[in-house]
Protein backbone atom coordinates (compact mmCIF):
# COMPACT_ATOMS: atom_id res chain seq x y z
CA UNK A 1 0.00 0.00 0.00
CA UNK A 2 1.26 3.48 -0.88
CA UNK A 3 -0.12 6.60 0.80
CA UNK A 4 0.10 10.06 -0.71
CA UNK A 5 -1.01 12.36 2.14
CA UNK A 6 -1.11 15.87 0.64
CA UNK A 7 -1.75 17.50 -2.71
CA UNK A 8 -1.39 21.16 -3.67
CA UNK A 9 -3.45 20.67 -6.83
CA UNK A 10 -6.17 18.19 -7.74
CA UNK A 11 -4.32 15.04 -8.95
CA UNK A 12 -7.35 13.76 -10.89
CA UNK A 13 -7.74 14.99 -14.46
CA UNK A 14 -10.51 13.25 -16.37
CA UNK A 15 -9.73 9.56 -16.14
CA UNK A 16 -6.10 9.94 -15.03
CA UNK A 17 -4.51 10.46 -11.64
CA UNK A 18 -1.05 12.03 -11.30
CA UNK A 19 0.95 10.67 -8.39
CA UNK A 20 4.43 11.70 -7.20
CA UNK A 21 7.17 9.34 -8.47
CA UNK A 22 4.57 7.42 -10.57
CA UNK A 23 3.37 10.07 -13.01
CA UNK A 24 -0.01 9.87 -14.73
CA UNK A 25 -1.91 6.61 -14.34
CA UNK A 26 -5.22 5.80 -16.06
CA UNK A 27 -8.08 5.15 -13.64
CA UNK A 28 -11.73 4.13 -13.81
CA UNK A 29 -13.47 6.83 -11.79
CA UNK A 30 -16.58 5.43 -10.07
CA UNK A 31 -18.00 8.92 -9.44
CA UNK A 32 -16.80 12.48 -9.96
CA UNK A 33 -15.30 14.57 -7.17
CA UNK A 34 -18.14 16.87 -5.98
CA UNK A 35 -17.76 20.57 -6.69
CA UNK A 36 -16.27 22.45 -3.74
CA UNK A 37 -14.28 19.43 -2.52
CA UNK A 38 -10.55 18.87 -2.81
CA UNK A 39 -8.46 15.71 -2.68
CA UNK A 40 -7.02 15.24 0.79
CA UNK A 41 -5.26 11.89 0.49
CA UNK A 42 -4.75 9.07 -2.01
CA UNK A 43 -4.02 5.43 -1.11
CA UNK A 44 -2.98 2.88 -3.71
CA UNK A 45 -3.88 -0.71 -2.75
CA UNK A 46 -2.97 -3.99 -4.39
CA UNK A 47 -5.34 -6.95 -4.24
CA UNK A 48 -5.00 -10.47 -5.60
CA UNK A 49 -1.18 -10.53 -5.33
CA UNK A 50 -0.51 -7.45 -7.40
CA UNK A 51 -2.83 -8.26 -10.29
CA UNK A 52 -5.54 -5.77 -9.26
CA UNK A 53 -4.85 -2.22 -8.13
CA UNK A 54 -7.24 0.20 -6.45
CA UNK A 55 -6.97 3.91 -5.72
CA UNK A 56 -8.83 5.16 -2.64
CA UNK A 57 -9.34 8.94 -2.68
CA UNK A 58 -10.20 10.88 0.49
CA UNK A 59 -11.79 14.28 -0.12
CA UNK A 60 -12.49 17.29 2.07
CA UNK A 61 -14.49 20.48 1.99
CA UNK A 62 -14.13 23.66 3.98
CA UNK A 63 -17.70 23.91 5.22
CA UNK A 64 -18.75 24.76 8.73
CA UNK A 65 -20.98 22.21 10.40
CA UNK A 66 -23.22 23.75 13.06
CA UNK A 67 -23.30 22.21 16.51
CA UNK A 68 -26.33 20.06 17.23
CA UNK A 69 -28.50 21.70 19.89
CA UNK A 70 -28.96 19.64 23.03
CA UNK A 71 -32.42 18.16 23.32
CA UNK A 72 -33.85 15.55 25.65
CA UNK A 73 -31.62 13.78 28.11
CA UNK A 74 -28.40 11.98 27.35
CA UNK A 75 -28.04 8.28 28.01
CA UNK A 76 -25.02 6.01 28.12
CA UNK A 77 -25.07 2.51 26.65
CA UNK A 78 -22.49 -0.16 27.47
CA UNK A 79 -22.28 -3.31 25.33
CA UNK A 80 -20.61 -5.99 27.41
CA UNK A 81 -19.84 -9.67 27.71
CA UNK A 82 -21.69 -10.60 30.92
CA UNK A 83 -24.72 -8.44 30.19
CA UNK A 84 -25.56 -7.64 26.59
CA UNK A 85 -26.62 -4.01 27.21
CA UNK A 86 -26.50 -1.85 30.31
CA UNK A 87 -28.08 1.60 30.02
CA UNK A 88 -27.12 4.56 32.27
CA UNK A 89 -30.60 4.52 33.84
CA UNK A 90 -29.90 1.03 35.24
CA UNK A 91 -31.81 -0.96 32.61
CA UNK A 92 -30.10 -4.27 31.82
CA UNK A 93 -30.76 -6.42 28.76
CA UNK A 94 -29.45 -9.98 28.85
CA UNK A 95 -30.62 -11.21 25.41
CA UNK A 96 -29.32 -10.82 21.87
CA UNK A 97 -30.09 -8.19 19.26
CA UNK A 98 -33.70 -9.22 18.78
CA UNK A 99 -36.22 -6.38 19.11
CA UNK A 100 -38.15 -8.07 21.92
CA UNK A 101 -34.98 -8.25 24.06
CA UNK A 102 -34.11 -4.57 23.75
CA UNK A 103 -35.32 -2.14 26.46
CA UNK A 104 -37.41 0.91 25.61
CA UNK A 105 -34.92 3.82 25.76
CA UNK A 106 -37.44 6.58 25.08
CA UNK A 107 -37.43 9.31 27.75
CA UNK A 108 -40.40 9.23 30.06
Amino acid sequence: MSVFPQFLDNPINGFEITLPKNGSIPISLSRPIPQGFSVKQVRVLSKARGTQWYVVVSIQSDVSVPDVPVHGRAIGIDLGLERFVTVSGGIVCRGGLRQENLPDLAPS
